[in-house]
């Protein structure tokens, strides 16, 4: 009977090693995956995105935070004011700036990674439309054509996101996978 009891016990503490050692194994696994998505997060610490009419006026929204997250709050800007009806060339930079070197991010988006990113723009009264596709034919978001409809005060929020499903139905869908890269709001002027 006592030999019987050895068994069992035996037999339990085997099963208890492996299952240990699974756990651990899936544990170091998780670990790795959450590097690997440090690694992959885009280090930007400048954007600006520029919007110029047909008789070359401009309007720039730019986003700045110079010792990049977890340390001070970024400021934004937005130079020059929005007129009705008037159709806008939009185009977007991410940069990543530290002293005198500056890298551009959006570049190495644009031609090497632009089937894992994609940029949303939420605004209450822009109707902004992507004029440029990654190389699967999936929107992009680097150039867009945009117009104002209506007078007055408006926001527009700007979303890289990382490894979202694409094609997707937008920025909601997109951020169920994909994490954002960089995120800002801004407020703006419509005039007549």
């Amino acid at each position: 009977m006592r030999n019987l009891e050895l068994k069992k016990n035996l037999r339990l503490l085997a099963i208890l090693f492996v299952s240990s050692l699974a756990f651990n194994a899936c544990s170091d696994d998780d670990h790795d995956d959450h590097d690997h998505d440090d690694e992959d997060h885009e280090e930007i610490n400048l954007m600006i995105y520029t919007l110029t009419d047909s008789e070359n006026n401009s309007v720039i929204f730019t986003y700045s935070d110079p010792d990049g997250e977890g340390g001070a709050d970024g400021t934004s800007t937005v130079v020059g004011q929005l007129t009705v009806n008037t159709t806008y060339t939009g185009a977007i930079q991410f940069l990543h700036v530290d002293g005198d070197e500056t890298e551009d991010i959006g570049a190495k988006i644009a031609e090497e990674e632009g089937d894992e990113h994609e940029i949303f723009y939420t605004s209450t009264s822009l109707n902004i439309k992507t004029s440029d596709n990654d190389e699967n034919g999936n929107p992009l978001g680097f150039n867009t054509t945009v117009t104002a409809s209506e007078a007055g005060m408006g926001s527009l929020t700007i979303t890289l996101v990382h490894e979202g499903p694409k094609p997707n139905n937008g920025l909601e869908e997109a951020l169920t996978t994909g994490v954002s890269d960089i995120q800002k709001t801004f407020e703006f002027t419509v005039t007549e």
